[in-house]
């Protein structure tokens, strides 16, 4: 059911009383929901895309007061702490930079990021929240950190998720609240990974040296893991250069370049392209710029000819660690 909020605000105010008989209602502490009219913005998106401000409301149903950390801006006190998508491809909840834990734990957290204030039983607080023609239908929802009593780390909610809903008519558009029901597009595990040149996330470095005994490969970083790479190069075929990424000897990362895909970008066909060209065993939607699977992911950016990442979850954890150890070290 399409609830739509900007042509029926009496709808929107019955939400309230109703929501509590679909969700758990972060245990009767809260509701927590988008609530009423989105507020279109003609281009004012990412890229020129049409954009739409939506309330996101957070009541307190717990009978007594809470906690509420969030932060403040000049005299303005800001709840919503972060945002996670549902990526379509695996039906997990990301947050920004594709991943299902926070990147910063609370704990770490700057402290004018964690500012406390008392939420009193009944109180409502509004914030701000969007949606845009440029990310598509994906599920989201805004996460806040919340509490019983002061000096104990709080817990992270996470409001009703709700997907953008766009009509026909420009600037039209409203959403819809969802449950967690999702199919995962990807049915694939690493060994259907794009095999390039022979090589394929998971092989082994002595597997890649009977292929390529003549490649040569650098050990970049030693501890705790081991961080190698290797470049093939061979202008007779489509992928003409291969970059090889080895964590503790076995790759983890593939990063090629086809010949077949210069100037791909300018063609309706792109996506699919791409993915025969790397040898998907089948097409599905990509989920912004990126098919991702629960072993491995395949991360797109659209150049002149693609740039094509090939990788699993263990490298870009140890390539997370280095950069993160490298920031520390300045």
């Amino acid at each position: 059911m399409i609830f739509h909020f900007f042509r029926r605000p009496v709808l929107a105010l019955l939400i309230l009383y109703v929501l509590p008989t679909i969700i758990s209602a972060q245990d009767q502490l809260v509701e927590f929901l988008p609530f009423g009219e989105p507020k279109y913005c003609e281009g004012c998106g990412h890229a020129g895309s049409d954009y739409w401000k939506v309330t996101i409301r957070l009541k307190n149903v717990s009978g007594t007061d809470l906690i509420l950390y969030g932060q403040t801006v000049g005299d303005e006190f800001y709840g919503l702490s972060g945002l996670q998508r549902r990526n379509p491809n695996t039906c997990e909840w990301e947050y920004g930079y594709g991943e299902p834990i926070r990147r910063i734990p609370w704990t770490e957290m700057p402290d004018h990021q964690r500012v406390p204030r008392v939420l009193k039983a009944g109180e409502i607080i509004d914030s701000n929240g969007d949606f845009s023609s440029f990310e598509g239908r994906a599920a989201k929802r805004y996460s806040a950190f919340i509490s019983r009593v002061p000096d104990v780390q709080p817990t992270e909610i996470f409001s009703t998720p709700f997907e953008p809903v766009f009509a026909e008519t420009p600037g039209a558009a409203t959403f819809r609240l969802v449950d967690y029901a999702c199919t995962a597009q990807c049915k694939i595990g690493i060994s259907e990974s794009p095999k390039i040149g022979g090589v394929q996330l998971g092989m082994s470095l002595k597997e890649f040296r009977s292929l390529y005994p003549k490649a040569r490969v650098e050990t970049i970083y030693k501890r705790p893991d081991t961080y190698k790479i290797a470049y093939i190069w061979n202008w007779k075929l489509d992928a003409y250069s291969i970059n090889v990424t080895f964590i503790n000897d076995r790759v983890e990362k593939l990063a090629p370049k086809f010949k077949s895909l210069d100037k791909a970008r300018e063609r309706d066909d792109f996506w699919q392209n791409i993915s025969s060209t790397i040898g998907l065993p089948y097409f599905w939607e990509p989920f912004q710029s990126q098919w991702k699977c629960p072993d491995f992911s395949v991360q797109i950016t659209p150049n002149e000819n693609p740039t094509i990442e090939i990788q699993t979850p263990k490298f870009v954890s140890v390539r997370d660690r280095i950069n993160e150890e490298a920031w520390r070290r300045k």
